[in-house]
């Protein structure tokens, strides 16, 4: 029903992108057009519905696949107005990293790197230019 549904309700389309961003007045006429824009494809809510059928299955062979990236330096971003997750699930995923870093954006939603860029793009060069594997080969 979720598909059928879905596509007749377009109004609601502008709602759910708003609940994405901390701040729905950033929200514009050219962002809500390009989430739209796929969801007139067919088969687009139909494999959203198979996501969500298989959170649960996927979530567990995620959490086998972890230790495998365990080495690997990682920053984990949060918008702190995420709506869609919950931001301590930052600290749940930091710790599956032996250097891992979370950082807060303050006022964002589920999508930073959209919604506030410049905030997003900060944390994320301090951090390569120190975890960058050109700086640990070159010692800096």
């Amino acid at each position: 029903m979720f598909p059928s549904i879905s596509r007749r309700a377009r109004f609601l389309h502008g709602y759910f992108v708003g609940r994405m961003y901390g701040d729905p007045a950033r929200v514009t006429a050219e962002t809500l057009r390009s989430y739209s824009l796929p969801l007139a494809r067919p088969g687009v809510f139909e494999h959203a519905v198979q996501i969500a059928h298989n959170w649960r299955s996927d979530m567990r062979e995620f959490r086998r696949e972890m230790p495998k990236a365990a080495d690997v330096p990682t920053l984990v971003l949060w918008g702190s107005k995420d709506r869609l997750v919950d931001p301590a699930s930052a600290e749940m995923i930091a710790r599956n990293f032996r250097i891992s870093e979370t950082r807060v954006i303050a006022g964002a939603g589920h999508l930073p790197y959209e919604e506030v860029p410049g905030q997003f793009c900060e944390p994320v060069l301090e951090f390569l230019n120190v975890h960058s594997p050109a700086q640990a080969r070159d010692g800096k």
